[in-house]
Formats: structure tokens, C-alpha cells, sequence
């Protein structure tokens, strides 16, 4: 389509990792309940792991701003 996507924050990284490991564990992949199993495991993860995620998201950022240094965020 052309359109450049946003670049990730703290919890879309967790939740990727988080459908990665619970992938192996599900012949059957429903990414609606995924996502909220992964939403209440968010809340409950100490914040050494939340970090761990911040962190994963300031490199996607300064990722994608060298990749589309112009990009503005227009929905």
C-alpha cells in the first residue's frame, strides 16, 4: 500500500514476543485471546521486563527515524 507503519511501542514488542512463545504451546494461534492474555500478563510483569520492552522500543523508534527520517505520524 505504500504507507509507512508506525514504529513500535513498549507493549506491541512484548506482545510479538509474547504470541512467539505462545505459538509453541497452540496448534491453533487465536491472535484476539493472544492479545489478551498478553495484556494482562503486561500488568503483572515486574519492571526489570517492562524496561527490557521500553528499551526494544526507543531502538525500533531511533530504527525507524534513520530509515524515514521525514515520517510524521498521520492517521
Amino acid at each position: 500500500s505504500g504507507k509507512i507503519s508506525r514504529s513500535l511501542n513498549s507493549f506491541v514488542c512484548y506482545r510479538a514476543a509474547y504470541a512467539d512463545r505462545i505459538r509453541q504451546h497452540l496448534s491453533k494461534t487465536d491472535y484476539q485471546a493472544v492479545s489478551i492474555i498478553a495484556g494482562a500478563s503486561w500488568k503483572l510483569e515486574p519492571e526489570s521486563v517492562r524496561k527490557f520492552y521500553i528499551n526494544c522500543a526507543d531502538i525500533d523508534k531511533a530504527n525507524h527515524f534513520e530509515a524515514f527520517p521525514d515520517y510524521k505520524y498521520a492517521p
